[in-house]
């Protein structure tokens, strides 16, 4: 994550200089690549997380219908 930073901090600071220069690209393909890559792996991880989080609410959800079916039993 620290290369994604860097290299995005890198490219802002280019951005605001006033060295501008039409032929100089704001971001490097290295940097670009890195970038993408990072967001790709920071992707994966929601996607993993979001899959835990919805497994812990069907248990959860399943924990109160089951907790309700004893209750209405009573």
């Amino acid at each position: 994550m620290d290369i994604k930073n860097d290299a995005v901090t890198e490219a802002l600071e280019r951005l605001k200089s006033s060295e501008k220069d039409e032929d100089k690209p704001v971001m490097t393909k290295k940097e670009r690549d890195c970038i993408i890559a990072s967001l790709e792996i920071d992707a994966e991880k929601a996607r993993e997380k979001a899959e835990r989080l919805e497994k812990q609410l069907a248990d959860k959800d399943a924990r109160i219908k089951e907790l309700e079916a004893a209750l209405a039993a009573k």
